[in-house]
């Protein structure tokens, strides 16, 4: 069953301007986000299992989007953030475009299926052009939210 976007991103956690220079600054600035709003979640593991997943192959999807994610024991909820990187970063995707597009998505190591929902909410929003075009237009974290759960 396809999860709805508006149940599981964080509009705290939406921003229309992140800063980064690499792939594992934005990780880690990013874990520190998320953490930031999940007093549960350590900053410093969820940046470890982000960059675990990243060693197991990009999670860079094309066309400058990416989608890191990872399981975690201590959320019991799926967790996501939206960042529209200020510059595209290097994230070793398929086609070699940079980044400037990411979904951060943490699920429950025991809700496989929230896993691959979120899996593939995110990839049908960041794989439409049409989509990426509005996206990367807005200028505005309330904005973008707005954007990004009505495009489901």
């Amino acid at each position: 069953m396809p999860i709805a976007l508006d149940s599981i991103l964080d509009r705290h956690l939406t921003r229309a301007h992140f800063p980064g220079t690499s792939r594992k600054q934005v990780l880690r600035d990013a874990a520190n986000l998320i953490a930031s709003r999940h007093e549960q979640i350590s900053p410093h593991n969820l940046f470890s299992r982000l960059m675990e997943r990243e060693h197991l192959g990009s999670t860079g999807l094309g066309h400058g989007t990416a989608i890191p994610h990872c399981r975690s024991s201590v959320v019991r909820a799926p967790v996501c953030a939206f960042l529209k990187l200020s510059a595209p970063i290097d994230f070793d995707a398929p086609d070699g475009e940079p980044v400037d597009l990411m979904m951060v998505l943490i699920a429950s190591e025991e809700e496989h299926q929230d896993h691959l929902g979120m899996l593939g909410a995110s990839a049908r929003i960041l794989g439409q052009a049409d989509n990426r075009t509005s996206i990367r237009a807005c200028d505005d974290d309330s904005t973008l939210y707005e954007l990004l759960v009505a495009m489901e």
